[in-house]
């Protein structure tokens, strides 16, 4: 099944509710010392790239207020360039960008009259322990 915009744009959001749970209440030095947090930063915005390269290009061109060759192209470097990562660069994308990022999605969600799909962490905790009992026999 292909996904649709919409679980596309809930991925997006997903990954920004992680992204500000992971750096609450940090400062710049802490994030720059903290290499998990960093990487696991890093990994949510390849996610939220990766999800708005997959936004079909009617609903970006109808949004054109969110900077989507940005957004993706953030993601390539990332993912490609994954060495020469400026690390303040991605901070400042957490403190300046994504705040408006996450409004600006949510305004779609309330214009489209998109629903939020919200994953059930029980059942997906379920799900992974019986693979992982799987794996153990």
């Amino acid at each position: 099944m292909e996904k649709s915009d919409q679980l596309y744009l809930n991925d997006i959001l997903d990954a920004i509710t992680r992204i500000k749970k992971f750096t609450e209440g940090m400062a710049l030095k802490e994030f720059v010392q903290d290499e998990l947090v960093q990487s696991a930063v890093i990994r949510q915005l390849e996610i939220v790239g990766e999800a708005g390269n997959k936004v079909s290009k009617d609903l970006q061109n109808e949004f054109d207020n969110i900077p989507w060759r940005e957004i993706i192209g953030t993601r390539n470097k990332l993912i490609h360039d994954y060495s020469g990562v400026d690390i303040i660069l991605v901070w400042n994308i957490v403190v300046k960008e994504l705040n408006s990022l996450d409004k600006n999605i949510e305004k779609i969600f309330k214009i489209k009259g998109y629903k939020r799909v919200v994953e059930d962490k029980n059942k997906k905790l379920k799900k992974i322990l019986k693979k992982a009992k799987k794996l153990d026999d």
